[in-house]
């Protein structure tokens, strides 16, 4: 257990295409055709690992995950038809996120009479995204559509540090403890410009019994913070059902 190493890759490629044709009878005038198109392509490539070896009679484990995911995506809703439109909606995506984690940890089976976990991780997550949306006029004509935010590059470089530690009180019963904090830096640049600094405390305790009869309780309170979803930033439209999604530059992770 405290020799070992392991390695993994994968990639993934991803295809989805849509080509629907309709034919609209309006109640308030003439009937038409009109036209969907959805063409995304994406491709995910992972590379990670981990390394356990021993140290002072315990152990230590390096672990370390590296994330590319390109996404290529087209959405056309043409109305009247795509050889010869009225009308409609014409959106390409392009995008490139990356997520790099390397995170160390130690234990100490007997410390104290505790059992004892020190931890430590470091990222880097990126986003490079641009977004282009038109109208679609009579004849085909494209004219631009102005969104809040459709080219952006965001940053962040997170660290964060943990202890738990844990014993048996009884022989039925368990305590273990914990606490972690953890600090980002989030910069956005594109069609805005944005920069915080970010620190979560993130405590935490849990209780288990193993009562008679059979029965096992477990009682447990911590605070916990969602990692941001990147592609929140930017704004996107969904042509089928006539919606824009508005990007923002000063998201903050979700707690609870």
């Amino acid at each position: 257990p405290d020799r070992a190493i392991r390695a993994n890759i994968r990639f993934s490629p991803g295809k989805f295409a849509l080509d629907q044709a309709n034919h609209v009878e309006p109640a308030g005038g003439p009937a038409r055709d009109d036209h969907l198109r959805e063409d995304h392509c994406s491709s995910a490539f992972e590379l990670g690992g981990d390394v356990t070896r021993p140290l002072a009679e315990e152990a230590i484990k390096l672990v370390a995950l590296a994330t590319r995911t390109k996404r290529d995506q087209y959405d056309g809703s043409f109305v009247g038809g795509r050889a010869v439109p009225v009308g409609g909606f014409e959106q390409e995506v392009r995008s490139q996120r990356n997520e790099s984690v390397g995170r160390l940890n130690g234990t100490r089976e007997k410390l104290a009479g505790m059992r004892v976990e020190v931890g430590g991780e470091v990222a880097l997550n990126t986003l490079d995204s641009h977004v282009r949306l038109s109208a679609i006029g009579p004849g085909g004509a494209r004219t631009p559509i102005t969104l809040p935010i459709a080219n952006a590059f965001v940053r962040e470089k997170r660290a964060e540090v943990s202890v738990d530690a844990g014993r048996n009180v009884t022989d039925r019963l368990c305590v273990d403890a914990g606490f972690a904090y953890e600090k980002s830096v989030l910069t956005v640049t594109g069609d805005t410009r944005a920069s915080r600094t970010l620190g979560f405390p993130k405590p935490s305790v849990s209780l288990d019994w193993r009562a008679r009869g059979g029965w096992h309780v477990q009682a447990s309170l911590k605070r916990t913070v969602a990692q941001l979803d990147f592609t929140d930033f930017v704004s996107t439209a969904e042509s089928t059902v006539d919606r824009i999604n508005g990007g923002n530059a000063q998201l903050l992770p979700q707690r609870a």
